[in-house]
This record gives C-alpha cells, structure tokens and sequence, in this order.
C-alpha cells in the first residue's frame, strides 16, 4: 500500500493537483496545501476509530497506555506495544511520515527527464532498499521494529512509487509494455504472490520467512509496476481501460477506512463463521467463506464511514479520488 499511495501522489504531482514549483521557485504555499490535504484525509477517521475504539473495547487502553498513547496521537507508532484492534496502525503513522517526504522526494524525481534514466534510478533504489533490509537483517536488528515498520527502511517504496509515476507519464503516448503477454504474466504474477501471501497466512510456522521478510518486499514492487505498466491507460486506450481503472477508482475511495477497519472487522467474522457453524474440513473453503465474509462487512462499514461528507458522484461528472 505504500508504494501504490506513493504512485498515486506522484500522479497528482504530476498532473497539477499539487503545485510544489511556482515561477521557477519553491512554492511553501502549494506544500502546505500538501499536508494539509493529507492530515485531513487521514487524521479525521483515524482519532474517530481510537476514540470508537477506547469506547467499545472496554480495554482502556489508550487511557493507560502512557507513551504508546502519546505515540499513536502523534503518529510517530511503530506497532510495539500495540493490541489487537488497533496495532494495525503502525501503518499509518508510517505512511504520514513518508507524507512529510515526499513533495521533497518529488522534486528529485521530476528533474529525470528520460524514460531511460527513470528506469535507472527506479532500479537503483530497488536494490539499495534490498540491501538496506539485508544489512539491517544481516546485522542482527529486530525485524518488526527496524526493517517491517521503520520509515527509513522502507524508503524503496515511496522512491520507486514516483518513479513509476514519472515513468508513466512518459509511457502514456507509447505503446511500450502494453503487448497481451505482458498483461497475463504480470497479471498471473500478482495471483502468485497472492496466493503465496495466504499460504503464509495458515502456514507460517513452514516458510522460508528470510524471503518473506526481506525479498518479497522487492518482489511486491515489482510485481505492482510490472502490473501498472501493462494495464496503464494510454492515449489510444479501447474501453476496456476505462472500465479496469474505474473499477480500481471505485476501491480506492474506501481503501483507507477499509485498512483501518479490517482487523476488527476480521474478529467479527470470525464470530459469525463459529456461531453459524459455517467451518468445513477444508482449509481452502474456510478461507474462501471467512474472508468473503469479511470483505463484504468491511466494504460495507467502509462505504458508511466514508459516503457521509463526501462529494457524490453527480450526472457526468466523478468525484476525484485521493491517493
């Protein structure tokens, strides 16, 4: 999610949603509409779920939980010391502190004006995020604290995410990559790394959790470029593209409150599954009915968190959609 958020912001940059350079100078105007954007797309619905939280739980734990409470406040939570329900937000007080680098991070981008040098410096971020999270790994750091939810280590997301984004912007009036083989490898790709996500999921005491931890992070990058750049509209796009990328215009409007629900949302499936006795012998048929269960109860507390205050789709005309 943090590279396609990265992605996406770099799409906005890129099209003039947010002005970072006016008149040849740095504009502390079009920054600050950056931040501000990006405090009141999250902050809102993240206080409201703690606060929901804290009030239904019934744990008070974010009344007694001293510093971790401060954190959590501040976005500066790393997931330590955090419970179910609500460690889950280590992610985004992650992805606010790659906010406060990103318009930075942009205007480096932006000065590559070649496909080719994209591509080079998307590559060679790549690797030094790799190597980062080997050497962290190599030297003995904890993994959940200093390579999984430390913003430093994960730079390679929010780098190659721009990069992608510029490189698009150059790929739109060309047919590169757009071939049907591409399409189906990228795709089947995507599924492959899925399925290997839930395989971890009821196996992971039997995977190789060196390739979890460090190499798949990479691959996911990846695999999620690969995937953009076969299905990207272009300037003689058919249909079809429209309809793909409306689909995924549709999601993202409730991609955020459906993260910050899913957890909870998860438990409470969890609940009705055992009650109406809808378990089976099979791993595969229980992992198909529990998580379309709880697909559907998160998308739909999801659109009733966010349709409230948003602009609704009026005739000919679609509200805009925030990375």
């Amino acid at each position: 999610m943090l590279f396609i958020s990265s992605y996406l912001l770099g799409m906005n940059f890129l099209s003039g949603k947010y002005v970072l350079v006016e008149d040849g100078r740095f504009s502390f105007r079009g920054l600050w509409r950056f931040y501000r954007s990006r405090f009141l797309r999250i902050a809102p619905l993240y206080y409201f779920y703690c606060f929901m939280f804290e009030l239904l739980s019934g744990s008070q734990y974010l009344l007694n939980g001293g510093w971790t409470t401060v954190k959590i406040l501040t976005f500066t939570f790393n997931g330590n010391g955090g419970i179910g329900g609500i460690g889950h937000l280590w992610y985004l007080s992650t992805a606010m502190q790659f906010y406060l680098l990103t318009p930075f991070a942009f205007l480096l981008v932006r000065q590559f004006r070649s496909l080719g040098v994209s591509l080079t410096a998307f590559f060679v971020c790549l690797l030094l995020g790799f190597g980062v999270r080997y050497g962290l790994n190599s030297a003995g750091a904890d993994w959940y604290t200093w390579i999984y939810t430390f913003t430093f280590a994960n730079l390679d997301f929010m780098l190659c995410g721009l990069l992608l984004a510029r490189m698009s912007q150059m790929l739109h009036t060309t047919r590169a990559g757009k071939g049907m083989f591409t399409k189906i490898f990228s795709s089947l790709a995507a599924v492959v790394l899925i399925g290997y996500n839930c395989y971890i999921s009821f196996y992971s005491g039997s995977v190789n959790l060196f390739l979890y931890r460090i190499v798949l992070p990479s691959i996911y990058i990846l695999c999620c470029s690969l995937l953009i750049v076969a299905w990207l509209p272009r300037r003689d796009s058919v249909p079809v593209y429209g309809r793909i990328w409306g689909c995924v215009n549709g999601f993202a409007k409730y991609s955020y409150a459906f993260y910050i629900l899913h957890i909870s949302v998860l438990s409470y499936a969890g609940n009705i599954i055992t009650k109406l006795s809808l378990v089976s012998g099979h791993v595969a048929v229980n992992y198909v009915v529990f998580f379309g269960i709880s697909f559907a109860l998160t998308w739909l507390m999801a659109v009733m968190m966010t349709s409230a205050g948003r602009g609704r789709r009026t005739k000919g005309k679609d509200v805009s959609v925030s990375a």
